[in-house]
């Protein structure tokens, strides 16, 4: 009866927990799990983009039978996704302004752009340029313009487009932009961030139906497709895969080898009440601290199963004949504590981690560990009706007679682990490559050939390079804009020299608070500018009462407020314009640079070191080289928290429960290095669970001198700790996600060795 009601309380605690995963947990598949958090310059300027709007998508088209053929698929392709609403600007060379930003500009065409002369709204320089402006409506083009002359007589319209225009790209055939091959180029600019993967997979979609709708009259077209979004979009669907069948892999081959083991569903059940209660537990403290729990977590998680199951593994391999589950609990409670603790510490200091993710896998996997070793310490023995052992030996009597009857044997594989040790580590100090990982490209989500082709498109459209940028500083945001001319001015003068192949075209759009107010002043009353316009058209063939809407436009923008960075991020402009964001420090800015970039000390202002060139590349590098020295220190105090457990839960046996944790983290790690494998952040998260692996094995490895119940019971739960942990992290290696890949083999190499080590060293470890 009582088993029946904590059968019935564990479902109840099991379906409501269930239910506030379901309906709290908000999982997250995109690339924040592995962006930088701080507000620094170099850390906001390696996740410039990836929460703003307007992500790039940049599109290469093929299929007509001749270059103007490939450009009408171009400008019907284009058309149709400039009617998509997820699409905000589509560029395929020919000219063309949206209707939203050309609006915008021309009603903030005098508080925009590049400044204007004192004498703008003189008579005699109004004259001239309305004599100028008539003369080309006159022409074959004017017709363009004519609509617009009445609000901008003078041309100002089109002075500060010139000033930043859209222009530039590759070579234009029949119009449109073409490679070397005679293929297509467009860009498309989306309204939402790169990071919304949502958003990017409904673009996408949009995308592939305008393609599928033009095969109706092209049916050979082919599109590749590349940018910030893609690459996110596709990351996350390798992520969520790999959150789905690793998943299942880990937990099912779980599942087959305790019923190998122990041939009972029920403990099969059993086994599983720990490990899901731990699994929930650590997903709902993730989405409290962090506000979304991310798949990358959730799949280390659910392989983290294949440490959590040990709890219960142990409380069934230790039952002796004719004893309780409760007593058994009680009496291997103190090793089972002493190594749940060395792991639990160790994963609490990375909590602390400054890198978002590897604070978000040690939150969930302390909190997991945790609840497992609760719920197997206190509540699996109400839960298991009957006393006396569990499951059969499965031959397990007879390899322990033999490990019991050869102490040289064990001497001697120690001894050869000891010298493989020696010629590895030789071999990892000599060996040509890095012992700690630099090249970010070797933990990246996205293929070779999406890589490959993302350059030749950047390449063929002209765009900025990725690695190198420019960084403007400032105490504030206007501090930054007022920086921005002369900055300008240089790489202007850059690009004449050819030192520079450009820049983005609207970075200097917008004038600092200051300069707009100058300007505000330097614009005249209405009336004084009515009284300027008819001196001025005076001699011309214009009545000036058409020119009425231009003195009302200068009259609004002389009395408006001046326009701010975070008015054209969230307007039309948005999309295009580079604003400076908040750090730390103050304000910054950062222009990215289109090939080549050979910029000079001459090329940029001298003074403070406010503005200068940046490698993102390197950032990263540095940004990831800080992270390791602080997950190396974490991991340290980890240990030495683990270590200081293990001394006060052990005692005496102290040495004999560390020796063979040491010996695997540390063989674990030559393999890998001498394999010719850098080490990086989630290398030493795997260090640390082999060492909390090491430990557990230790601690319950039976005393060589136990008698033949006992140590076969202990040696049985040891191999099938073993085993499991194996097999699931060994799945884990199987990962497309190379963080996990990573976590996966080191792991599943350092269990086989903490337990072969346990082996060799560690009997009579156990204080049972």
């Amino acid at each position: 009866m009582r088993s029946l009601a904590a059968w019935v309380a564990t479902l109840a605690a099991m379906t409501l927990l269930a239910v506030l995963v379901v309906g709290r947990a908000e999982i997250a598949t995109d690339l924040s799990f592995f962006l930088p958090e701080g507000r620094d310059v170099e850390s906001r300027a390696l996740a410039a983009g990836y929460d703003r709007p307007g992500t790039l998508l940049m599109v290469r088209l093929s299929g007509g039978a001749d270059n103007r053929d490939t450009a009408r698929i171009s400008d019907r392709v284009t058309a149709d996704l400039r009617a998509e609403s997820a699409v905000a600007l589509v560029r395929n060379g020919r000219p063309h302004v949206d209707a939203a930003l050309r609006d915008f500009i021309l009603d903030n065409r005098y508080l925009l752009g590049p400044s204007f002369e004192p004498d703008h709204f003189s008579a005699p320089v109004l004259e001239s340029a309305i004599a100028g402006e008539l003369a080309g409506l006159a022409g074959t083009s004017g017709w363009a313009m004519r609509d617009l002359f009445p609000r901008d007589p003078v041309g100002r319209y089109r002075a500060v487009i010139a000033s930043r225009a859209l222009s530039g790209g590759p070579e234009r055939r029949h119009g449109v932009w073409m490679d070397d091959d005679g293929r297509a180029l467009l860009l498309i600019y989306l309204t939402a961030a790169s990071g919304d993967v949502a958003a990017q997979a409904q673009a996408m979609a949009d995308f592939n139906r305008v393609i599928e709708a033009a095969r109706a009259d092209w049916p050979d077209i082919e599109a590749a497709v590349s940018g910030p979004g893609i690459f996110a979009l596709r990351a996350s669907e390798k992520i969520r895969g790999d959150m789905t069948r690793l998943t299942a892999i880990a937990v099912g081959a779980v599942a087959l080898l305790l019923l190998a083991l122990y041939r009972s569903i029920a403990l099969l059940l059993l086994a599983g009440v720990p490990v899901t209660l731990g699994l929930m537990t650590g997903m709902l403290a993730t989405q409290g601290i962090f506000g979304s729990v991310h798949g990358v977590a959730i799949t280390f998680g659910a392989v983290l199963a294949g440490v959590a199951v040990d709890y219960p593994i142990h409380l069934f391999g230790h039952r002796r004949m004719g004893e309780a589950a409760a007593e058994a609990a009680r009496r291997i409670a103190r090793p089972m504590a002493v190594g749940a603790a060395t792991t639990f510490v160790g994963l609490l200091a990375l909590t602390q981690s400054s890198f978002p993710g590897l604070a978000q896998i040690g939150v969930m996997s302390a909190t997991g560990v945790a609840t497992a070793l609760i719920v197997s310490r206190w509540w699996l023995p109400r839960l298991m009706s009957g006393a006396g052992p569990v499951g059969a030996g499965h031959g397990m009597s007879a390899f322990w007679t033999v490990l019991q009857a050869s102490p040289r044997g064990r001497r001697a594989v120690a001894a050869l682990g000891l010298l493989a040790f020696v010629a590895l580590a030789l071999s990892a100090a000599l060996r040509p490559g890095p012992v700690w990982e630099t090249d970010l490209t070797r933990i990246s989500l996205a293929d070779t050939d999406e890589k490959i082709l993302d350059q030749e498109l950047r390449e063929a459209l002209r765009l900025p390079d990725v690695r190198r940028a420019l960084i403007v500083e400032g105490a504030d945001g206007q501090d930054v804009l007022t920086k921005w001319p002369e900055v300008l001015d240089r790489l202007d003068a850059a690009v004449s020299a050819g030192r520079l192949g450009g820049y983005p075209p609207l970075t200097g759009l917008l004038p600092s608070r200051a300069e707009q107010e100058m300007r505000q002043d330097a614009m005249p009353d209405a009336a004084v500018l009515q009284e300027a316009l008819v001196r001025a058209v005076a001699s011309l063939p214009l009545d000036v009462a058409i020119l009425a809407p231009y003195v009302e436009d200068v009259r609004r923008q002389k009395q408006a407020e001046p326009i701010l960075p975070e008015d054209l991020t969230s307007g039309p402009l948005g999309i295009l314009y580079p604003a400076p964001w908040l750090t730390d420090e103050g304000a910054a800015a950062m222009i990215p640079l289109v090939p080549p970039i050979d910029l000079t000390s001459e090329d940029l202002p001298s003074g403070d070191g406010t503005v200068r060139l940046i490698d993102l590349v390197q950032i990263a590098q540095e940004i990831v080289g800080g992270y390791r020295r602080e997950a190396i220190t974490l991991l340290l105090i980890g240990l030495g928290l683990g270590g200081a457990v293990l001394a006060w839960g052990m005692r005496r046996r102290i040495v004999r429960a560390a020796l063979p944790p040491v010996a695997a983290v540390a063989l674990t790690a030559a393999i890998l290095l001498s394999a010719g494998i850098s080490l990086n952040l989630f290398h030493l998260l795997a260090l640390l669970l082999v060492a909390s692996i090491g430990v557990d094995y230790a601690l319950f490895f039976p005393d060589y001198s136990k008698s033949d119940q006992d140590g076969t019971n202990g040696f049985r739960s040891v191999t099938a700790c073993c085993a499991t942990t194996t097999v699931v992290f060994a799945v884990l290696a199987t990962s497309s996600i190379p963080v996990l890949g990573a976590i996966g083999t080191t792991v599943a190499i350092g269990a086989v060795l903490s337990f072969v080590l346990t082996l060799c060293l560690a009997g009579g470890a156990s204080s049972q």
